[in-house]
């Protein structure tokens, strides 16, 4: 979810869960601020207007190949 414009969001939620465990639940939500400290602590190369694209992109790579990225 983005909160704001698509091409420049103000903050950004990502919700995950799973059908195998139902008492999975994660939430991860990011303003621009808090993303600053997580990029410069993890040295991201991406921004934070492109961050959600980039989600979006990962996330299908798991799910059109799960053998990949399991555990």
């Amino acid at each position: 979810m983005i909160l704001g414009d698509d091409t420049n969001p103000t903050q950004i939620r990502v919700e995950l869960s799973c059908e195998n465990d139902l008492f999975f639940h994660f939430t991860h939500e990011i303003d621009e601020e808090s993303f600053k400290y997580i990029q410069e602590n993890q040295k991201l190369c991406v921004g934070f207007k492109d961050y959600p694209n980039l989600n979006k992109k990962l996330f299908n790579n798991c799910i059109n190949e799960p053998h990949r990225y399991d555990n």
